[in-house]
């Protein structure tokens, strides 16, 4: 025992410190594949954003897998008691597979809006074939002299279902179970990059857009971690049931009617899935919905610094905004009644318009490029300050790069610029008024 949890240990160990000193020595490699040090620093400074997100993916995970467990046994016991069934079901399940649930998410969003049921039906439909088709096995395995035994016996298809298929099915249906765990992160990933506003997905894709890749391996690390652990707690209870020798039922349980406990199992399979099909999220019917063009930037500040005063609130506009991953599903999001006003890029509206689109332009955001409005605000701080501006600079160069610097702490240093032709710090330093004759390699004086 020890020697099985020795040795992966020990290889961990191996890979963290080679990929420590590939991450140190190779200052390349920062904006690819930062150090682990880095990233496990990240997970204790930033544990309380990591949770937050963390516990939304988990919600989602766990809706999805219990709306396609309630989906699943119904069917498989279905193909199992009707033939012609399964040769209507089987391409079904095959076809929803091959489509890929990146695709399928913005259309959920389309359809049930931005709400939990968008991310957790992509969730479901992604763990959905490998469970149904690992129960449909298991309880097509029962041996057959048994399933006589119980029919020569005059046992309802339940009482079979129950004493006989089930226990056989056993280590089929957790072989389910563990691929289902395994694999419910990436589904709800998937739904969050399409329709959500919190999640691992989500603080994955802005840190990446953002160069912030420790934050972006710290969600990572959270999604493989909490996968890990449903699949561990999935293979323990699948121990545990293997491991007794015989099925053990309450003696208060067997007093209980043959039709209510039909009943029973009815309740818990459409309790099942309502559970995974309720939704979380409080929809306001009174807000006006906005839809950004992209993540929250410098255009948007006029939107949320008026939320933030209660400029919109004193006009009886309660704005919600509602940030989007990809811009071009804004206009479907719009004509789908997903949102109630949306900013985007004039071509795009008046293409859209082209096509028969219903919308109208009820103001401009931005008017100017942002490369005229800095240019602007430079003449305006150098007429202000009497021809001197100072111009705060970002390095490029990562923080861990250890290179000498005299940049500051966090990252940002002053440049002190002036229209004097002189040094605004050495002011015994100056130059005369520009001129042609200045840059002449012909002229003297030059």
């Amino acid at each position: 025992m020890l020697k099985k949890v020795a040795v992966p240990f020990i290889g961990l160990l191996i890979l963290l410190g080679v990929w420590e000193f590939s991450s140190q020595f190779f200052h390349s490699l920062l904006f690819i594949l930062p150090a682990p040090s880095d990233i496990f620093t990240t997970l204790w400074e930033s544990n309380d954003r990591l949770f937050f997100h963390t516990l939304v993916t988990f919600k989602e995970m766990a809706g999805g897998f219990l709306l396609a467990l309630g989906i699943a046994f119904p069917l498989a016991w279905t193909m199992i008691r009707f033939k012609t069934s399964r040769l209507l079901l089987q391409p079904f399940f095959i076809t929803i597979q091959c489509l890929p649930m990146f695709t399928l998410a913005p259309i959920m969003v389309i359809w049930f809006g931005w709400s939990y049921t968008a991310i957790v039906i992509p969730t479901a439909l992604m763990i959905f074939f490998p469970l149904t088709l690992n129960i449909y096995q298991g309880l097509r395995s029962t041996p057959q002299e048994l399933l006589d035994f119980f029919r020569s016996n005059q046992a309802t298809p339940f009482q079979t279902l129950l004493k006989l298929r089930l226990p056989f099915a056993t280590s089929h249906i957790f072989a389910g179970f563990r691929i289902s765990a395994a694999i419910a992160g990436i589904g709800a990933v998937a739904g969050e990059w399409a329709g959500a506003e919190h999640g691992l997905g989500i603080l994955m894709l802005e840190s990446r857009r953002n160069a912030d890749l420790e934050i972006c391996f710290a969600a990572l690390f959270c999604l493989t971690t909490m996968s890990l652990l449903l699949y561990s707690i999935v293979l323990g209870c699948e121990r545990w049931f293997i491991t007794r020798k015989k099925w053990k039922v309450r003696f208060a349980w067997r007093r209980i009617s043959f039709k209510k406990r039909r009943f029973a199992f009815a309740c818990f399979l459409v309790g099942t899935l309502l559970t995974g099909l309720v939704s979380c999220q409080n929809k306001s019917h009174h807000s006006t919905r906005l839809l950004l063009d992209w993540l929250p930037n410098p255009n948007h500040v006029p939107l949320y610094a008026g939320i933030d005063k209660g400029y919109f609130a004193e006009e009886g506009i309660f704005l919600k905004l509602q940030k989007m991953h990809d811009s071009g599903c804004g206009i479907s999001y719009l004509t789908s009644r997903q949102a109630d006003l949306l900013i985007n890029h004039m071509p795009s509206i008046f293409k859209a318009c082209e096509r028969g689109a219903e919308l109208k332009i009820v103001g401009l955001l931005v008017k100017q490029p942002v490369r005229t409005r800095l240019a602007d605000s430079l003449e305006v701080a150098l007429k202000l300050s009497d021809g001197l501006v100072i111009i705060a600079k970002q390095d490029a160069r990562p923080p861990s790069a250890k290179k000498p610097s005299k940049i500051s702490s966090d990252g940002w240093t002053d440049q002190i610029y002036s229209e004097r032709y002189a040094c605004p710090i050495h002011t015994e330093v100056s130059l005369p008024e520009l001129s042609p004759r200045l840059f002449s390699f012909n002229s003297p004086y030059g």
